[in-house]
Formats: C-alpha cells, sequence, structure tokens
C-alpha cells in the first residue's frame, strides 16, 4: 500500500518538473506556461509514461538510463505539438533536443521518487 502512494507520489510530482524549467526560461509568461504545460505534460505522462513504466516494471528494469529514456520520450509528443511545419529544421532539432532534454530530467526526477530500487 505504501508502495503505491509512492509511485503515485512520483507520477503526480514528475511531470511538473519539466514545465518549472520551461517556466524559468520564459519568465514573463511563466502562468501561461504553467496553465498550457501542465495538462499536456500530464497527458504525456498518462498516455507514454504509465504504459513505458509498466513494461519496465515487469521485466523488472529500475535503471537511471531507463528513466530518462522514459522521460525524453514522454516530451516527444510535445515537439510534434508545438513545433512549427514551415520552420527550417535546424531549429525542430533544437526544439526535440531541448525538450527531450527537459523530458529526461522529468524521468531522473521520477526515478527518485519510486520506491524500487534505482541503480
Amino acid at each position: 500500500m505504501e508502495d503505491e502512494k509512492e509511485r503515485a507520489k512520483a507520477f503526480a510530482i514528475a511531470p511538473v518538473i519539466p514545465i518549472a524549467i520551461m517556466s524559468l526560461t520564459g519568465v514573463p509568461a511563466t502562468l501561461l506556461i504553467f496553465l498550457i504545460g501542465a495538462p499536456v505534460a500530464y497527458a504525456c505522462a498518462v498516455i507514454i509514461g504509465i504504459p513505458l513504466y509498466l513494461f519496465f516494471s515487469k521485466f523488472r528494469i529500475y535503471g537511471w538510463p531507463y528513466f530518462a529514456l522514459g522521460g525524453a520520450l514522454c516530451a516527444i509528443p510535445v515537439v510534434f505539438v508545438f513545433t512549427k511545419d514551415n520552420v527550417p529544421i535546424v531549429y525542430n532539432l533544437q526544439s526535440f533536443s531541448s525538450l527531450a532534454l527537459i523530458g529526461a530530467v522529468g524521468g531522473f526526477a521520477f526515478g527518485g521518487f519510486i520506491p524500487e530500487k534505482v541503480q
């Protein structure tokens, strides 16, 4: 029972961390970033993060690189939704790499909050 509470806490806190990082980059629009980013981050965590966590836990894969990969994968839909079609590919790659890195930070945070032994 206690482990389920810890996992729920991890799923509740981890998506907020990348949003907080993004809001620090756009200080005048902090509230707007939270209003738009929080629902998107939680939706990505539910759609991608929970099935990925269930897959990893089925095979008892608890490692920092896997949680970082999971966080980066949760950021991929954000890149597709918020990247414009008519910008050069360089900017798309920059958006992808920066959002994937910020998502990986959320994955690291999730790995720190879960009760399983992370190696």
